[in-house]
């Protein structure tokens, strides 16, 4: 090696000047580039968190849209049924109060009384269970 200069070739072997060139230049590599690429991995993680809060909390809004469509809706079973009308027999059920009347002309042409009484009487009373209720653990 003359005047400081590096031989190149297959078999030159690399010597402790070498070395220090060789980690002299990776530290200046990562010294010039480490600021603005660690800022850029940091950008990119901070937008990768973010997406992935912004997934989770879009799937758990989601599910819980899911869900209360599925209990509104139900499945439809006869049990879940509020009121089942049959016109041949001029007849009207409402299931929760179990009340049958034969009045099902009457009570399309706007006569709602018998039907709204007893409705009205088991929401009241529903009430007033829930209030007893929490009135004794409160």
């Amino acid at each position: 090696m003359l005047g400081g200069g590096r031989l190149r070739g297959e078999h030159v072997e690399a010597g402790a000047g070498d070395d220090a060139l060789l980690e002299r230049a990776r530290e200046r590599h990562f010294v010039d580039q480490g600021p603005a690429r660690r800022i850029q991995q940091e950008r990119r993680a901070a937008h990768a968190r973010k997406a992935r809060l912004t997934d989770e909390q879009r799937s758990k809004q989601t599910a819980a849209q899911a869900e209360s469509r599925r209990l509104q809706v139900g499945s439809g079973d006869r049990s879940q049924r509020i009121r089942t009308y049959n016109f041949p027999q001029g007849r009207i059920t409402d299931h929760r109060v179990n009340l049958t009347l034969y009045s099902l002309p009457a009570i399309i042409g706007g006569d709602l009384d018998p039907l709204l009484g007893p409705l009205t009487q088991e929401y009241q009373a529903d009430q007033m269970k829930s209030l007893t209720e929490g009135g004794l653990t409160g």
